[in-house]
């Protein structure tokens, strides 16, 4: 009897020593992978609002490679305009029109005074014969040209009869006249009204000061005038060094107005 106690008690201590071994749980049942949220479609930017244009017109090229070339790097439409009969006229014409900018004849008038307008210059004492010949020869001096603006002539743009010549000599090329307006006594105006030819007038010289601070200002009030008229005309100098520089940074600033630096022929192509 002793014997069985002893087993039976050996079987409780093993088994509380020893307890079953617990029945494993099974594995959850894995989840679907997350279908892909759909890609956000991309908000447009707003169109800037384009409240007018300013053309730009560089004006005295000729003289030097060395002056034009940061001008042409600029990137924006802008028009040089290249005085004629110089050594270089031809040269600086061809680089205008590589780097893909609006080449201009800047064509020498009789000034008020005695101040020598240089080479290929058109007098009022000159016949019509005499200015179509002249202008011929600027013309062949630099090549390519695609429109023109007065170099000085604060003469001869005051006389009726001459204007009327140089205008339908020019109209009659396909090219655009920009009055440089170096007197407010000029009938460019008026007499290309009564022709019915396309021109137009230069509305700021940015560099009467060649500093960056009057140059930034003249630049603005050309802003102001584009907004408000919804066009302008700005003329500035190859010799003017800080100009390129100005332009380069004030583009963005005159788009933040709401003018965009165009292309000025395209007057000729809204006609």
């Amino acid at each position: 009897m002793w014997f069985l106690l002893g087993l039976l008690a050996g079987a409780v201590a093993v088994w509380v020593v020893a307890p079953p071994r617990p029945v494993p749980s099974p594995l959850p049942t894995p989840l679907p992978s997350p279908s892909p949220l759909p890609s956000a479609v991309p908000t447009p930017s707003p169109t800037p609002r384009v409240e007018g244009v300013l053309y730009l017109i560089i004006d005295d090229a000729g003289y030097s490679l060395e002056q034009v070339e940061p001008f042409l790097s600029l990137p924006f439409p802008l028009a040089v305009s290249v005085l004629p009969g110089l050594p270089l006229s031809g040269e600086v014409a061809r680089r205008v029109r590589e780097a893909g900018k609006t080449l201009f004849l800047h064509l020498p008038m009789e000034p008020e005074g005695n101040e020598d307008p240089g080479p290929g210059a058109l007098y009022v004492s000159m016949s019509r014969a005499e200015i179509e010949h002249v202008i011929a020869e600027d013309l062949a001096s630099v090549p390519g040209v695609q429109g023109v603006n007065n170099h000085m002539g604060s003469r001869f743009t005051k006389d009726p009869l001459r204007m009327e010549w140089i205008l339908s000599i020019l109209a009659a090329g396909g090219l655009l006249f920009v009055d440089s307006r170096t007197t407010p006594e000029s009938v460019v105006r008026e007499t290309a009204f009564r022709l019915g030819v396309p021109v137009m007038e230069r509305d700021v010289f940015l560099d009467n000061e060649q500093t960056a601070v009057y140059v930034e200002q003249a630049f603005m009030h050309a802003v102001q005038i584009a907004r408000r008229r919804g066009r302008a005309v700005a003329i500035g100098h190859v010799w003017t060094r800080v100009l390129p520089g100005v332009l380069g940074r004030m583009a963005d600033r005159a788009r933040d107005e709401g003018v965009i630096l165009g292309d000025i022929l395209e007057v000729l192509e809204r006609r």
